[in-house]
């Protein structure tokens, strides 16, 4: 089971570049319910931008990929992963 983070981090990947909803949904192996509740929290908080149809990651939403990919380092190089 993927942790909240790890689905958030998901969608922000693969928003990095305009994607459109289905697009995610499929990338991310969601449901079109579970991504709207994830979409809305994101875009509430600035990690996520809508432009027309498609969402794209903003600056906050790129750090936050990068911070959780340092967590993820850390965490491995100390045997916790």
């Amino acid at each position: 089971m993927r942790t909240q983070e790890k689905i958030i981090v998901d969608i922000l990947r693969t928003a990095r570049t305009n994607s459109t909803k289905t697009r995610i949904v499929y990338s991310t192996n969601l449901n079109f319910k579970v991504f709207k509740k994830y979409a809305e929290h994101l875009l509430v908080h600035g990690l996520l931008q809508k432009i027309e149809n498609k969402f794209k990651t903003t600056e906050k939403g790129l750090r936050f990929i990068e911070h959780h990919r340092e967590l993820e380092l850390l965490l491995t190089m100390n045997g916790e992963s």
